[in-house]
């Protein structure tokens, strides 16, 4: 592939991954247009979601951002009642943050219609083409992943 191909292909590529993950996320961008939290703020959710009251600092390792930025963030969903932080329990310097109820709540409800907005997308492909969407998926995040680690190195 001439660079030519390539530039065009990444830009082909771009809008589609942009128009994906539109849709995709279109269904959680409906239930939590009922509360009062951002899209980032979401996103911020799933990850303490993910990793059940992960540390401040596994949350800006994992946005890549500063651990200031991070408490930004969580005051507003702090505030909101989506989490609350605690001190970790071995010891008492670590800040744990974890979903309340509220934030559980939110998490399920949006998971739930992600999964049927994804599952009416993906029921007009066939068997096939997704085990190939996966495999192709696949190969890309290990890429990524591999030039994640060559960048700290």
């Amino acid at each position: 592939m001439n660079q030519t191909q390539l530039a065009s292909f990444i830009s082909e590529f771009e809008g589609l991954m942009l128009s994906v993950t539109k849709g995709f996320h279109s269904a959680s961008m409906t239930e939590i247009g009922d509360s009062e939290i951002t899209f980032s703020q979401f996103i911020l959710l799933n990850i303490i979601s993910s990793k059940e009251c992960p540390k401040m600092t596994d949350i800006s390792g994992e946005l890549d951002v500063t651990p200031a930025n991070v408490s930004i963030m969580i005051e507003k969903l702090v505030k909101e009642g989506f989490v609350v932080r605690t001190s970790d329990p071995d010891d008492r310097r670590i800040v744990r943050v974890c979903l309340t109820p509220k934030g559980k709540g939110l998490i399920r409800r949006t998971d739930e219609k992600k999964k049927k907005h994804m599952a009416k997308i993906f029921e007009n492909t066939s068997d096939e083409d997704r085990q190939n969407l996966l495999r192709i998926m696949d190969k890309i995040a290990g890429s990524i992943e591999k030039d994640r680690k060559g960048d700290k190195e």
